[in-house]
């Protein structure tokens, strides 16, 4: 019981964030049971994350049948491995520059809320899925609310780096910016 307390407090944490409530820390357990709890976010952001999956999926499908190429496989293994794997190595990057940049301190505070911002931010990325989900062909109408989900969750990445590592702006720029070379590298990886 007291895991589902502290995730629910986790995601409230993550959501209260992107609200840029001030106190939102306040929801996050920061201690070292609290620290390898919130890698339990993987859970929901897994379950989650299937509905996004074959989303991604169906459209690469109607893509290569538009082109007339011929059909992948849904790889909803490659997938979770990818999610798996990001969970894995980005707290090891995250730390070795959380040391370079001299914010090790704040390491945990920030690994925690940036692990529990995976669940509100997966619903946020499917919620942008919905005109899709509703059959609405693929378009600039559709693109754009992913778009937009895109560019609003990398500012909330900026924000938990610069308030989690208590750092510069710049330094948080760096965070997000290998952050996501490291998920599209991912990706790439895991793709091919």
């Amino acid at each position: 019981m007291k895991l589902i307390d502290e995730a629910l407090h986790g995601i409230w944490g993550a959501i209260r964030i992107i609200l840029h409530d001030p106190n939102a820390f306040e929801e996050f357990n920061i201690s070292a049971e609290g620290f390898w709890r919130s890698f339990t976010a993987i859970v929901p952001a897994a379950v989650l994350a299937w509905p996004l999956f074959l989303i991604s999926h169906q459209a690469a499908t109607e893509s290569a049948l538009a082109a007339g190429n011929p059909l992948s496989e849904p790889g909803l293994i490659r997938d979770y491995g990818q999610l798996l794997l990001l969970f894995v190595t980005w707290p090891i990057a995250a730390a070795l520059l959380a040391r370079q940049f001299g914010v090790d301190k704040n390491y945990a505070r920030y690994m925690i809320a940036d692990n529990w911002m995976s669940v509100p931010a997966i619903v946020l990325t499917l919620a942008s899925e919905l005109p899709f989900l509703a059959g609405v062909e693929r378009g600039f109408l559709t693109i754009l609310p992913t778009l937009l989900v895109f560019v609003g969750l990398v500012y909330v990445s900026w924000y938990v780096a610069l308030r989690g590592l208590e750092t510069r702006g710049a330094i948080a720029a760096t965070f997000v910016g290998v952050q996501l070379v490291l998920n599209f590298g991912l990706a790439w990886i895991v793709g091919s």
